[in-house]
């Protein structure tokens, strides 16, 4: 047992610069999609940050899929590939910066980056940052941008039959969901779960923009907890704390509608509840390493600010080299002691991993 003190120790983390400017590329994008099974070709528009999902509801081509039977009718849009693109133009003061950079803070899930027909870029991960250096394509005046999207049911599926070791799927025929979505980095529940239908959206899901810059800056810090004791429970500036909560899950599955007041709504009913904390799966599990009989490398994943994080790892008898940290960067590695040798399928399968996450400011 444990007593873990949060204690706030800030590192420096030498980046980019302030940019000289920043050029915002949300609001409205085209958006297309392939000829595919029945459905005709289209080109619409849409909100970034979005989704493709919404976008389908306003230009009234698809219903809300929560009505009715129409997340099972809707079935065939999440095979399909969605290409946004928009212009934007570059100052001639602007395009003599050192570093021109395009930012994307959050592209779900698979895609190809272009910047007037050059290939700039991929994603993979829905959860990380994504910074492509441009500044070898981009031109002064207007430039083009096309970001192309690959359905991430295709792309689990086709990891899932790569697969030299068998990896059970989760999707249980109730839910009406797609499989393997433990093959790829995207929320989990937009392939299905119990609360909510499938809805494997796709879109640039958060802020993307250029910033054009000359100098270095500092461009983050991580906070870090410090362990001591041996009796387990959560003490703030040395304060014994007693928790009551619930476990959050998202307020929808169509990200672009998940507004201010939903989540005030939602926060207000955690105040007349009497909680003071709420759970949030938003940190996960990748890239488990064996390194020696008795020593693992774990590395760990979030998209926000993920206070408290506990990894634990069932039956398995070790310690971990942290705990109960706040995790602020969007990776983090740690290894795993085990008292006795254990082999790594063992140990992956016995490990599980959560966070107190207060994600809405």
């Amino acid at each position: 047992m444990c007593v873990y003190d949060i204690v706030f120790i800030l590192l420096i983390v030498t980046g980019y610069t302030d940019a000289n400017n920043v050029l915002d590329l949300n609001g409205v994008w085209s958006i297309t999609n392939g000829l595919l099974f029945f459905v005709l070709e289209f080109n619409i528009q849409g909100n970034v940050p979005g989704d493709v999902y919404t976008s389908l509801i306003q230009s009234r081509i698809i219903e809300d899929p929560y009505r009715r039977d129409n997340d099972v009718v809707y079935r065939p849009y999440a095979y399909y590939g969605y290409t946004y693109n928009r212009k934007f133009t570059v100052s001639e003061a602007d395009f003599k910066s050192t570093k021109i950079e395009l930012v994307c803070d959050g592209l779900d899930t698979f895609s190809d980056i272009m910047v007037n027909g050059v290939l700039v870029g991929s994603s993979d991960n829905m959860f990380i940052k994504y910074r492509y250096n441009i500044k070898h394509v981009i031109k002064p005046g207007i430039n083009n941008i096309t970001i192309s999207f690959q359905s991430a049911v295709i792309t689990a599926e086709a990891l899932y039959n790569k697969s030299t070791y068998h990896i059970p799927s989760i999707c249980p025929d109730a839910y009406h969901g797609f499989c393997h979505y433990n093959f790829i980095r995207k929320m989990e529940y937009s392939f299905s779960w119990d609360w909510g239908p499938a809805i494997p959206n796709q879109g640039i899901w958060r802020n993307i923009y250029v910033e054009c810059y000359d100098i270095p800056k500092i461009n983050s810090i991580s906070v870090l907890p410090k362990q001591s004791g041996n009796t387990f429970y959560f003490r703030i500036n040395g304060v014994p704390i007693f928790m009551k909560g619930a476990n959050w899950v998202p307020p929808d599955t169509m990200l672009e509608r998940i507004t201010r007041d939903k989540i005030e709504n939602i926060l207000q009913s955690v105040i007349e509840g009497n909680m003071n904390l709420l759970t949030v799966s938003g940190v996960s599990m990748s890239n488990v390493k064996k390194m020696s009989p008795t020593e693992f490398t774990v590395t760990l994943t979030t998209n926000h600010i993920a206070p408290f994080v506990w990894i634990n790892s069932r039956g398995i008898s070790g310690r971990f080299s942290d705990n109960g940290f706040i995790m602020k960067d969007p990776q983090l590695q740690l290894t795993f002691t085990s008292w006795q040798p254990v082999d790594l399928k063992t140990f992956t399968y016995s490990l599980s991993v959560q966070s107190l996450m207060d994600i809405y400011h």
